[in-house]
């Protein structure tokens, strides 16, 4: 089998061979342990490396049983999973994947932990995955909290902090806080908030801020049902009642007025009492003259 159909018109050699094959004239197969079934044409030698469980310089022998890689038929450098030993003819314990020997596993099967694998992961571990501190791999399932995820949240939570175990999301979207406890205010539409308290979907009636806390202002113009001031920042919807003035109509405008008023019969008082000062000097210097 030449490459491309050519040898040695002399020889009959072939100047190289088509993958699989090896020999002078092509005539031979490389190793069936031989890696991409590519070996030398002259030595027969595989190109890369052995199959697994196979070794040799052709990759002609077996490995022992249960054995991935070895170097001889006495040692393996890599056992299948679950076997262990120079020639990996010993069983690993149980519940563990991969071992070194029957007292040490470094890796458990799924759902298992420890330096045998001889506890089961807590019920809590997400995809039933933890270490050999049996600390959870992959986190806590929805429901539990704490480093080996063996802690219930609190009844009212959907969801809690996996470190703290603080509620992250209530069963019932009129609580709130740390265990899902507080009723969220009353002037909450639908009695509706968020797990900090703030309300979800604004307020009900006449008030205003985050969690609907705050009163309309008094002032504010009222118009027929409708709310007086804004549910987010308070300010009046129609306006401010007579002699008020603002956005959330605080200012009397009645204040402004008196003072200039104030200011203006002070001046004209002074302004009288200069006067007479100034008639009476006048008398007296015309009565000394």
């Amino acid at each position: 089998m030449c490459s491309n159909g050519e040898c040695n018109k002399q020889s009959g050699f072939c100047s190289s061979c088509v993958t699989g094959y090896t020999g002078y004239s092509c005539n031979q197969t490389c190793s069936t342990g031989c890696l991409n079934d590519t070996c030398d044409q002259f030595t027969g030698h595989c190109t890369h490396t052995c199959k697994t469980g196979f070794h040799g310089d052709k990759c002609d022998y077996f490995c022992p049983p249960n054995c991935q890689l070895c170097t001889s038929v006495n040692y393996c450098s890599k056992c299948e999973d679950g076997f262990h030993g120079n020639k990996c003819e010993y069983a690993c314990p149980s519940n563990c994947q991969v071992c070194t020997s029957m007292s040490s596993c470094s890796q458990c099967k799924e759902g298992f932990n420890g330096s045998t694998c001889e506890h089961n992961c807590p019920d809590g571990c997400s995809r039933g995955k933890c270490n050999s501190s049996i600390y959870c791999q992959y986190g806590c399932q929805h429901g539990y909290w704490d480093r080996n995820c063996d802690r219930k949240c609190k009844d009212n939570c959907t969801a809690c902090d996996q470190i703290t175990g603080a509620c992250l999301r209530c069963f019932s979207a009129r609580y709130y806080g740390g265990g899902c406890d507080t009723p969220c205010n009353n002037n909450c539409v639908n009695m509706s908030c968020h797990i900090n308290g703030t309300c979800t979907r604004g307020c009900n009636g006449n008030f205003y801020g985050p969690s609907c806390e705050t009163p309309c202002s008094e002032h504010c113009a009222r118009f027929e049902n409708a709310f007086a001031c804004s549910s987010d920042t308070g300010r009046c919807m129609f306006g401010c009642a007579e002699g008020f003035t603002g956005s959330i109509c605080m200012q009397g405008e009645t204040n402004s007025t008196n003072t200039m008023r104030d200011v203006f019969i002070t001046v004209f008082h002074v302004l009288c009492e200069m006067y007479k000062l100034s008639f009476f000097l006048s008398y007296l210097w015309y009565r000394s003259v």
